[in-house]
């Protein structure tokens, strides 16, 4: 930093001469103090008489004039700045303060000066990154990573970030301003250097010079707070100027003048006049046996603001006079001597707010640069229009884009169509492809004779800039290493087809939405290239990105093109003229969706590049719809003029060398397939006559650049020739670590299987878990809460067998990423006799530190949630010894006899470790330590995960995860064990502020008498609820029900839903229902916490109920009636356990406490069975105040349906995009009983709701309110679940938006239902950005109904 920090030295001890030396020059350099202070840090700070400092002592400021301030002040710019430029500052106590008359300095002792010595025999006694080449200087072990500024000027200002990085001994890291001169080099570094180094240097105050004035601040004291990583940043702010008046250079520090160099100690050629260079920056040395330091944060500028140091708030004073101005970014030029170690990169303007967003902001002369290019690119739009994403498309006259500024296109004339269309071989498919009706954006519709474009920004223009900086300025994948092409950072999978001729491609690319970061880039494409070098190359590329500094986020389409190699033509999209768009309906760079799921469905795009055989023009067609064209007179030096020599198709990432790279294609290597692994199909080559091939296996080439985390296949079938296709991606598994080298998880696969083999025994017995199912398990009673279950059914080992999971590929693969993570020890035992790393590690643990034989603990168990590369755990550890005798296990007790130590789990004897394995000063003998408690681990990138439950431990019982039944046997023959006292117990937390652990005494067991009592109630009520069964079934989770088909249909290909499971029957004079569990009555409490207990829709505005997190997007009918009906659309969105999503119909009557309703429909809820959808009813007689419930979960509702119980899974359900699924609901009062019946699924009554439920004033006399619609509920704190299908009803696509149709209502008793008119029907949506509901006629034919649309993607968060 500007002031010049030395770290802590070795302390060498001179000899006895030196030592008198040295003495003597400590009484010359310390002059007598007024008042002295004796800081915590351990050194003095002293009040020196102002006029008698150091400085004087020099020959040539004998008769030096004190100034105690500048005569002139420059008048800094403001920055606008997100850190804190105030706030890290030299340490200063309170309680210091010097008389008037004095200045505060850093007293210097013999080992600042011993310290010097060093440093000048390290070689550091210059800053070496000024003018190196200028003079012959000795530079091994430095490295410099700077940025310069080479003009006249009289001074110079930045704002230094502030970091503290870790050296050795003989190492240092330093950021700093350095103003120099021409002449003798002359120049001062927060320090001062005069005569090129040779005889007049020093640092800080160690020799005359330098005058300070200032009484705040010393130079060479501590400086603090220093940055944190990803979090709160701090920076000193810096000046060096010329008083133009007197001649001296003073330094400031955030605008306090600290004091000066005089004008008499420099030259006319060198500072006296004025300076030639200024340079901002840092630098490192390391003696050339050791690794070079870190620098600044020890990330490389890619990673940006919080993350990478830097230097903001640049500034020069051009003129005598003070003018202040930015200097323009090429006149800035950067150095960094080991570029693979550190670098150093320039950025548009200055860090400010929007770099949280990692966006910045133009200096004005960049400014009005980039608005001059905006105005050029972004043509007059005739209408223009805004999405949901925030993007502008516009409108444009189709002659007045930009292709036509392209100096080949001024006379162009445009084609709106090809003159030639090739004749592509049609293809069997077995995914969904997207249309370019699907891309057709929402209330877009440009006229005849205008394009649609999108409109670039000024953002976009300096984020093309900043992938330029990192790398990826080009997709590379047509590019080869031979070429002498660097392609770091950049890997692809993809098959290519290299012959001459080739007129076109065609291919189905699959759609994926990988994660990427923000400097990093995942994308499919399909691409043609021609030329025969490199500078002559011409290609096209067309297909999927997910690139957030070009489109934010998600997966767009994509072009880009280059007629020399990538050199100067070429660009994204229609970020430059080239590309004319002919379409009014698809612009480039427009958001694709939906894409595919893993295991599930599939999407893709059908594409195909193709030459006019005619105009010789490339045209880009999108599933049959003409996008636009590249002209012939673009490629008219270079490759693709007569055809191309290379097709291509895969996939591509890049990332910065300093980050793990991203994911390509689904994340899923192709060996996995259809469903799993990213695909290209349909692919075709045009031969030179225009007649379209499928390429011979032979022709296709593979090519991977990094085949242990990328790789390509091309699959093939001779008998069914469409079944051809490249699979291509896979997760990558590249991890940088501090020396920047990839370690490589999957090194060799026939290493693997060699592995495999020798781990897993030959099984005798093997048994496949089905992930899709909760095991149901043996219960162990002995526990102070519902322990885990265990045992799995149907499984069942041998005699003389034992039962091991199987290990996999992957868990080799994981091993070693633990490995390189840093967990291959409990980090947390014996830390301050190891050496050990922690960094990324935290713990929060009792302790216990005596002799024992084995320790017992019943571990609270959550599932917090992860990321890849992080863990969370909970665990007992039992260890002996020290350092490299250390010797631990997680869990257990020591056999007295054979001294083996045992894991018992849920009183099962599970295994041992033999005693042979540890040593007598190990665990062969007893323990020492024991402790219990949670561990976790996360790169130092990301924020760490939660510990157990993800709430701190004050909170208590089933809210804070805890270790109950403690126990430690001291005994070694294991007679007895006892619970230790809480004092002898120590609790540790390595970072209380995330994690704590605290301990509490038996009294306050979490085995209370109030959780006994409540167990027993719900013991009871399930007594009162679950009628005893004449006969049982236990339905099969783990296979799809084959249910009964329901004829009577009204979806276009599923019919009212299949209900019925074989090989259920109800014998006569029973009925159906579900069995109510312990977990559907805790289930029913939660609920109700949540404030799910009522209708929430259904009379909100006639009582205070509070609609915090829920949503509505209903049609109501207002007038008084018998009953409703209406068959719901089923779909199941996803939903976390704390949310709801459902449809349903609802009848009531009455107000406040008199309200009374009834509802049906379906419900989706993850804790009733995870995602799926189940039917379910709900009533209440008394404004949900006493009445009412769930199903069956109360009295009131009379089951007599042999077939259908409440509370059962629907299966299957509605598909986007394809077949469609409905559940019939029809709720009616009987005219002669005055019961309300349920009817569902073709004309089966399921039961009733009796007539004595209600009164006159609600249900007793008939309903005057009906409503059909969707509703969710999600705490305030997360973003609110999808509704229906997850997509607005604004989309009018039947298969695609949830509905309700054959709505019916009956107005008079025993009458026969009418469909209202839709005009009576009211639409309601609580939340209408989030959700919507809209009425309509039949569409297309497909629905045969008047219907209600609704639902919406969700996202609210209140």
């Amino acid at each position: 930093m500007a002031l010049i920090l030395v770290g802590e030295s070795h302390k060498s001890v001179p000899s006895d001469e030196e030592k008198e030396e040295m003495e003597k020059l400590l009484n010359y350099l310390n002059k007598p103090a007024v008042k002295s202070f004796h800081t915590e840090h351990g050194y003095i700070l002293d009040c020196i008489d102002i006029q008698k400092q150091l400085a004087f002592d020099h020959p040539l400021l004998k008769n030096h004039s004190l100034k105690l301030k500048p005569t002139t002040i420059p008048k800094w710019t403001k920055d606008n700045n997100t850190s804190y430029k105030s706030s890290s500052l030299p340490f200063r106590e309170e309680d210091i303060s010097c008389p008037v008359g004095t200045f505060i300095v850093k007293r210097i002792i013999l080992e600042d000066l011993i310290q010097a010595q060093r440093l000048k025999s390290l070689g550091f006694n210059y800053p070496g990154q000024i003018s190196s080449k200028d003079k012959k200087i000795d530079l091994t072990g430095h490295h410099f990573a700077t940025i310069s500024y080479k003009d006249y000027h009289y001074g110079a200002k930045g704002n230094i970030n502030v970091w503290n990085p870790n050296v050795s001994p003989d190492q240092f890291s330093l950021a700093a301003m350095t103003v120099s001169g021409d002449e003798g080099f002359q120049s001062i570094t927060a320090g001062w250097i005069a005569d090129g180094n040779n005889k007049t240097h020093c640092y800080n105050t160690l020799c005359p010079g330098f005058v300070h004035v200032s009484t705040k601040y010393a130079i060479g004291m501590l400086v603090q707070p220093v940055s944190i990583y990803d979090g709160q940043q701090y920076q000193l702010e810096v000046s060096i100027y010329q008083d133009h008046v007197t001649g001296d250079w003073w330094f400031e520090l955030n605008n306090e003048p600290i004091g000066y160099w005089p004008k008499s100690l420099f030259k006319r050629q060198g500072l006296a006049d004025g300076a030639s260079a200024v340079v901002w920056g840092g630098e490192v040395y390391s003696s050339v046996k050791e690794k070079s330091p870190s620098m600044g944060s020890g990330h490389f500028p890619q990673e940006g603001y919080k993350k990478a140091a830097y230097v903001n708030g640049l500034k020069i004073i051009t003129d005598v006079t003070k003018e202040v101005s930015s200097p323009l970014a090429s006149a800035l030029k950067t150095v960094a001597d080991s570029p693979n170690c550190y670098n150093v990169k320039k950025i548009l303007g200055v860090v400010a707010k929007a770099a949280h967003e990692r966006r910045t902001i133009p200096a004005e002369e960049e400014k009005k640069e980039m608005e001059r290019q905006l105005k050029a690119i972004n043509k007059p739009p005739i209408k223009s229009f805004k999405t949901e994403q925030g993007e502008i498309f516009d409108c444009i006259d189709i002659h007045k884009q930009l292709a036509f500024d392209h100096h080949l296109l001024r006379n162009h004339s445009v084609q709106l169509k090809p003159t030639s269309v090739p004749k592509w071989i049609t293809c069997h498919n077995n995914s969904q492809k997207i249309g370019p009706l699907q891309l057709q954006l929402k209330g877009i519709s440009c006229p005849h004779g205008t394009v649609i474009v999108k409109r670039t920004t000024i953002q976009d223009l300096i984020n093309s800039q900043h992938l330029k900086s990192i790398g990826f300025n080009i997709p590379r994948h047509v590019l080869r290493d031979g070429n002498n092409s660097d392609l770091t950072g950049h890997h692809f999978a993809t098959a290519d087809y290299e012959y001459d001729n080739i007129a076109g491609v065609q291919g189905n690319l699959n759609l994926w939405d990988p994660q990427v970061s923000h400097d990093q880039v995942s994308l499919a494409t399909m691409a043609i290239a021609g030329g025969p070098i490199i500078e002559e190359l011409s290609s096209i590329s067309v297909g999927w990105m997910v690139n957030p500094l070009l489109y934010k986020d998600h997966i767009h389409l994509y072009t880009y093109w280059t007629a020399d190699g990538y050199n100067k033509t070429g660009c994204y999209d229609i970020r430059c003229p080239g590309f004319v768009q002919v379409s009014k309906r698809i612009p480039l760079g427009v958001l694709l969706q939906p894409v595919s799921i893993y295991n599930g469905t599939q999407k893709e795009m059908d594409l195909s590049l193709h030459q006019d055989r005619v105009t010789g023009d490339w045209w880009l067609v999108f599933g049959g719809v003409n996008v636009g064209y590249w002209p012939q007179s673009l490629f008219i030096a270079s490759g693709l003029v007569k055809g191309a020599d290379l097709a291509s198709w895969g996939g591509q990432v890049y990332s910065p060398t300093t980050e793990k790279s991203p994911i390509m294609g689904s994340g899923h290597f192709p060996k996995e397939g259809f469903g799993k692994a990213a695909f290209v199909n349909n692919i075709h080559i045009l031969n030179g006559k225009g007649e379209a091939l499928i390429p011979q296996i032979y022709t296709i080439k593979t090519h991977e650049s990094s085949p242990n985390c990328y790789k390509a296949k091309y699959v093939h079938d001779d008998d069914e020739p469409w079944i051809r296709a490249v699979y291509y991606g896979a997760l990558s598994l590249i991890l940088v670590v501090e020396s920047h080298r990839p370690i490589l998880l999957e090194d060799n696969e026939n290493e693997l299987v060699r592995l495999l083999n020798y781990i897993n025994k030959p099984p005798i017995k093997s048994f496949q878990l089905t992930p899709t199912t909760i095991p149901k398990w043996t219960i162990h009673n002995n526990n102070d809460s519902r322990s885990v279950p265990l045992r799995q059914d149907g499984i069942s080992c041998p005699l003389g067998t034992v039962i091991v999971k199987r290990t996999t590929p992957d868990d080799l693969i994981q091993d070693q990423r633990l490995k390189a993570m840093g967990f291959k020890y409990s980090t947390y035992v014996s830390l301050k006799s190891k050496n050990i790393d922690l960094t990324g590690f935290h713990f929060a643990v009792a302790q216990y530190k005596n002799s024992h034989y084995g320790a017992k603990g019943n571990l609270n168990l959550w599932e917090p949630e992860v990321s890849p590369n992080q863990f969370s755990l909970a665990s007992m550890l039992i260890s002996r010894g020290l350092n490299e005798q250390f010797q631990g296990i997680r869990a257990g007790w020591i056999d007295h006899i054979t001294g083996n130590w045992w894991l018992v789990a849920f009183d099962n004897y599970v295994g041992y470790w033999p005693n042979s394995l540890f040593t007598d000063v190990g665990l062969s003998h007893g323990a020492s330590y024991v402790s219990w408690g949670g561990e976790v681990y996360s790169p130092v990138k990301e924020k760490s995960p939660s510990m157990g439950s993800g709430h701190f431990p004050e909170e208590g019982f089933k809210k804070a995860a805890y270790v109950s039944g403690i126990e430690v046997v001291e005994d070694s023959k294991l007679e007895g064990s006892m619970g230790p006292p809480l004092h002898s117990l120590t609790t540790f937390s390595s970072t209380p502020n995330c994690y704590k652990a605290i301990k509490k005494p038996g009294s306050e067991s979490y085995r209370t008498k109030q959780l006994e009592e409540e167990e027993n109630d719900l013991e009871r009520l399930l007594k009162n609820i679950n009628k005893p069964a004449i006969k049982s079934f236990r339905l099969r989770p783990t296979t799809m029900p084959k249910w009964t088909i329901n004829k009577n249909n009204n979806s276009e290909k599923g019919g009212s839903l299949p209900f019925r499971q074989d090989g259920v029957s109800c014998p006569l004079g029973t009925v159906i229902v579900k069995r109510t569990t312990l977990e559907d009555l805790i289930q029913a409490r939660s609920l109700k916490s949540m404030g799910f207990k009522s209708s929430r829709y259904v009379s909100s505005k006639g009582e205070n109920i509070d609609l915090s997190g829920y949503h509505f997007a209903v049609a109501q009918y207002k007038k008084f009636h018998y009953g409703a009906k209406g068959n719901l659309n089923i779909w199941e969105p996803e939903v976390s356990p704390n949310q709801f999503s459902l449809a349903s119909i609802t009848i009531s009557a009455g107000s406040n406490e008199q309200f009374q309703g009834i509802r049906a429909g379906w419900i989706v809820y993850q804790w009733l069975n995870k995602n799926h959808s189940r039917l379910y009813t709900y009533w209440t007689a008394d404004g949900f105040t006493k009445t009412g419930c769930y199903n069956l979960l109360c009295p009131g509702f009379v089951q007599v349906s042999t077939d259908i119980p409440l509370g059962y899974l629907l299966q299957p359900v509605s598909i986007y995009g394809g077949k469609q699924y409905e559940v019939g609901i029809n709720m009616y009062k009987d005219h002669i009983t005055g019961n309300w019946w349920l009817v569902a699924f073709n004309n089966n009554y399921v039961g009733y709701w009796p007539k004595s439920l209600f009164t006159d004033v609600g249900l007793g006399h008939g309903g005057s309110l009906a409503s059909w619609g969707g509703e969710v509920y999600s705490p305030v704190k997360e973003k609110s679940p999808s509704m229906g299908s997850g997509h607005f009803p604004e989309k009018r696509s039947y298969t695609k938006v949830a509905y309700m149709n054959d709505f019916v209502v009956y107005n008079d008793l025993g009458s026969v239902g009418v469909t209202p008119p839709l005009d009576t029907l009211k639409t309601f949506s609580s939340t209408p950005n989030c959700y919507k509901v809209k009425k309509d006629q039949p569409l297309f034919g497909k629905v045969w109904d008047d219907a209600i649309f609704y639902g919406g993607p969700g996202g609210c968060t209140f």
